[in-house]
């Protein structure tokens, strides 16, 4: 019989007085620090309910408190008991402020040093320590000692990544990243971060459900110009062996520290942000030199080859392909009156059915956004039994979503991005205010697709462009424009992104989101988004740098005023739905092509 969240709790406390700590946390994080985790990894909503997939619980020994970002909001609400938790802000108030405002001075704070970075422990401790709170790591996940039917970790096997679409053996790209590594003066890196491992060793495994990568540790030793791979045997098949013997060494999580053990005095890198705290205690341990130095191949991995480039524009064809289909099903049973039969979970399989048709497809890159009028206005909205909303009236749907495409025979490798806001109901009974925020949106996102700009120019200079329609007439959004994107890895890659915040240049090969938005609370969201390489540019001064997006399905044009509209803004959009048609038409037939031909049809003023 499974335990009541009353019961966990008391458990959890128990444990906590027989460590010896007044505090407990319970990040909604695993071993790897990913945005995704696997089931056995969820524990935030084991001890509290909250599915939400960024978060903390901090328990104490008469209360205790779930924070999250301004995107759970309501759902904190919703699956919380408010008998048994508090719901608590991640933004406005941070851990380390909440812990040094409300724990005691000469209390303990326990942890699990595998479930927070370097860089999240140091800044931490530097907070709590001027009240005389100590910070200690718990060896023993105490969440983990009360979960009786708690999952395994996974066990799937990987499978190589075939070279003709990464571009680069694995032994390119670990000569590449030795030459990185003796840069920052040391001798080996630590690398924690699943897709970057993935990407190193040209493997790929189905260890998460949004990702497929293999969870696992890699030391990358410099000086001998070898990967020690800390897997467990079971996911690693005899191909794969042989395939990367004998640059890369396999070893057993085990063995992590007699590697270690036997590398001697070898000073490491370590990427504070991105290693969890245990393995940074553990190279101290062994007296250890560390240096801060990012993972060496975040940078690397999200500078797309040619290779890559070509796989990946393959899949964004088949996934256009997908979306055509999904939006004319849509405005079939709009037509029809039988939308308002289908909801917002029901877009949301529908679009994944059409998906699964090809055999490339392997599985969502992200759960699908699909918001209905005011659901569509939280920026992160999933449907849920509770929230899920039936798709009627007069009102704008937001989709949002992605998928993961990979065959060798197709020359498909892909990860999926795309958001596409359409009408429901009667089109000319949408609210003119929305139509106009609508084309403010497009305005933006073409002003950044277009935008041509000097090499060394960042993701911050780039900003300006998506929002400069919409900030005139007095209008912005929240988040940022864009992101990075992997190759058949991970939906939200780092190195550089398009925000305010976005320092890090943009290089050619990169793939980034073009995604602007605006929302309107308790009313209706709208977002545009399509997936744009950085090229280099055809026309204009040396070093200039562009835009190709490669992202395919049609624009709504029933939401856009055209009066708003510029004539060259008119011909950008007209020159993406005739390049939309010329390349999906041959993937579609009866009354999807009707439909795409219907809605790719030239703009006029």
């Amino acid at each position: 019989m499974s335990k009541t969240y009353q019961e966990k709790l008391g458990k959890l406390r128990q444990l906590m007085a027989k460590n010896n700590v007044d505090v407990y946390l319970v990040p909604r994080a695993d071993e790897y620090l990913g945005e995704f985790v696997a089931a056995y990894a969820e524990r935030l909503s084991y001890i509290s309910g909250f599915t939400g997939s960024a978060g903390q619980a901090i328990i104490l020994s008469d209360r205790a408190i779930v924070q999250s970002d301004g995107r759970y909001t309501i759902q904190l609400q919703d699956q919380l008991d408010p008998n048994l938790f508090v719901a608590g802000n991640s933004v406005s108030e941070p851990l380390k402020d909440w812990l040094h405002d409300n724990v005691a001075s000469g209390q303990v704070v326990g942890y699990d040093p595998r479930l927070y970075s370097v860089q999240a422990v140091r800044d931490i401790e530097i907070r709590l320590a001027a009240k005389d709170i100590t910070l200690r790591a718990v060896e023993e996940n105490l969440i983990d000692a009360i979960w009786d039917d708690q999952p395994a970790p996974p066990q799937n096997a990987c499978y190589l990544f075939h070279e003709g679409m990464s571009g680069q053996t694995r032994h390119d790209k670990l000569t590449q990243i030795c030459a990185e590594i003796k840069e920052s003066g040391v001798q080996a890196a630590f690398i924690t971060k699943p897709d970057s491992i993935a990407w190193l060793l040209n493997v790929r495994g189905s260890d998460l459900d949004y990702m497929p990568v293999v969870l696992s540790v890699v030391i990358v030793d410099a000086d001998q110009g070898i990967a020690h791979w800390f897997v467990d045997y079971a996911k690693v098949p005899e191909d794969v062996r042989t395939a990367l013997s004998p640059h890369v060494k396999i070893h057993t999580p085990e063995s992590l520290e007699s590697v270690i053990a036997l590398m001697g005095a070898a000073d490491f890198s370590v990427d504070p942000c991105n290693t969890p705290y245990y393995y940074a205690a553990l190279l101290r341990a062994h007296q250890i030199a560390m240096v801060d130095a990012k993972d060496p191949c975040i940078e690397a991995k999200a500078r797309k080859n040619a290779l890559e480039q070509a796989a990946i524009k393959k899949a964004h064809v088949l996934d256009g392909a997908a979306i055509v289909k999904t939006l004319a099903w849509i405005d079939r049973l709009n037509a029809s009156g039988d939308l308002t039969k289908q909801s917002e979970m029901d877009v949301a399989e529908k679009l994944h059915s059409y998906r699964s048709e090809n055999p490339a497809y392997k599985g969502e890159s992200f759960p699908a956004i699909t918001g209905a009028g005011s659901n569509g206005a939280i920026v992160h909205y999933r449907a849920t039994p509770s929230t899920n909303r039936a798709l009627t009236g007069d009102t704008l749907l937001l989709i949002d979503s992605g998928g993961q495409y990979y065959d060798v025979d197709q020359h498909c490798a892909g990860t999926t991005d795309i958001t596409r806001t359409v009408a429901i109901g009667n089109p000319d009974k949408i609210d003119h205010a929305a139509k106009q925020s609508f084309t403010r949106v497009l305005q933006g996102h073409i002003a950044l697709a277009s935008a041509q700009f000097k090499a060394g120019a960042t993701g911050a200079d780039l900003d300006v462009y998506a929002r400069g329609a919409l900030q005139s007439a007095g209008q912005d959004y929240a988040h940022g424009t864009g992101h990075g994107v992997g190759c058949f890895g991970d939906v939200h890659e780092e190195a550089a992104h398009i925000s305010p915040r976005g320092k890090a240049a943009l290089e050619v090969g990169m793939l980034l989101s073009n995604e602007p938005g605006y929302y309107e609370t308790g009313e209706y969201g709208i977002r545009t988004e399509n997936l744009i390489f950085v090229c280099e540019a055809r026309h204009g001064f040396e070093n200039d740098l562009c835009f190709e997006t490669i992202t395919l399905a049609p624009i709504d044009l029933r939401l856009v005023d055209v009066t708003l509209l510029s004539e060259p803004e008119i011909t950008w959009l007209n020159a993406y739905h005739q390049a939309v048609f010329d390349t999906l038409s041959p993937l579609l037939s009866g009354d999807d092509l009707v439909w795409l031909q219907h809605n790719t049809q030239d703009l006029v003023k």
